[in-house]
């Protein structure tokens, strides 16, 4: 309860989605629900279901509130979105994070905080891990 993944995660949205297609609203163009995915509702998204957008715009809402309070407290000047999760849908995750971060941001009016989507894909999480490997392996260390 109250945790970011319980609002955010595909799984999340997911069950979001079945929840309403069992309480009989219409959406995903009649998939059957024992055969819906986070990939069928992305791509539900991107021809126009309004459940499935919904569903999204609202958990990319929720994540785009998260950070902000990051953004905040770190005082950062670029949010990187990426990962498997946000490939097909991406666009909705970034117009989402964009629109609170101008929203509700403390001291909007002396900085820019830029939100772009990661080159690596869906491999964003291995090159991340890769890099603080090879960082830690490689380099300089302080005399102490």
């Amino acid at each position: 309860r109250g945790c970011l993944i319980r609002y955010c995660s595909p799984r999340e949205t997911v069950s979001a989605v079945q929840r309403r297609l069992w309480r009989g609203e219409a959406g995903l163009f009649g998939t059957r629900l024992e055969n819906l995915g986070y990939g069928t509702i992305c791509d539900a998204a991107l021809a126009g279901d309004p459940v499935a957008t919904e569903e999204l715009t609202r958990a990319a809402r929720m994540l785009g509130r998260a950070l902000v309070g990051l953004v905040n407290a770190l005082d950062l000047q670029l949010v990187v979105l990426g990962g498997k999760s946000l490939n097909a849908a991406g666009y909705i995750y970034r117009r989402e994070v964009e629109k609170a971060l101008g929203e509700t941001m403390l001291y909007r009016d002396r900085r820019d905080v830029s939100v772009e989507m990661s080159q690596s894909g869906g491999d964003a999480g291995a090159v991340g891990a890769a890099s603080l490997i090879l960082h830690a392996a490689y380099s300089p260390q302080l005399a102490g």
